[in-house]
């Protein structure tokens, strides 16, 4: 809070300062708990199908401030890794400084990691990403309907939906995350 206070100079009180910068503190989607428990129990069946009973690894690879990654670590002990290639300043976890893509790449095996997509701003890198992850699991958050269709293109035909949930954000815009497994 203090470092929101000092880079917009705000000078109101706690509660007006999370309705205000509210996304700069937590993200445009904040998953509520009920429903962040209930895709963590959707996840630990495919964990215990793939991966030995062990937590599948979430990789977040444009994590932003790293909130989502922190609530599936935190309320859901799962294991998980932010990336960003520029990682904020005061994010929510520790987060790996690397282009998302890069990050993927890097890693040698993906049957036990689960990718993390959330408002990717730009189609083509949705897209890379989507196309270099060989993992099984894509939990995709955002409304990417009418923006991105390189990445619904490469989502649709290579991965099945298996989970919608869409939900309202304290400013009454809906939000959709959905879970997909690979065809």
């Amino acid at each position: 809070k203090k470092y929101i206070r000092d880079k917009f100079s705000f000078l109101g009180s706690d509660e007006e300062l999370i309705t205000e910068y509210f996304v700069e503190i937590f993200s445009w989607t904040v998953i509520p708990k009920n429903i962040l428990l209930e895709i963590d129990e959707i996840l630990a069946d495919t964990d215990i199908l793939s991966n030995n009973g062990k937590k599948l690894t979430l990789i977040d690879p444009c994590s932003g401030n790293s909130f989502h990654s922190f609530l599936f670590q935190e309320f859901c002990g799962r294991p998980s890794h932010a990336v960003d290639i520029q990682p904020e300043k005061n994010a929510w976890m520790e987060t790996i400084s690397m282009e998302g893509v890069k990050y993927l790449n890097s890693i040698a095996n993906h049957q036990d990691k689960i990718l993390l997509l959330s408002w990717i701003d730009y189609d083509e890198l949705a897209h890379r990403l989507v196309k270099n992850f060989k993992g099984n699991i894509i939990i995709s958050v955002g409304n990417y309907e009418n923006i991105s269709f390189k990445y619904l293109k490469e989502l649709h035909q290579n991965f099945i939906k298996i989970k919608n949930y869409d939900f309202i954000m304290p400013w009454n815009h809906e939000e959709r995350l959905k879970i997909f497994v690979r065809r």
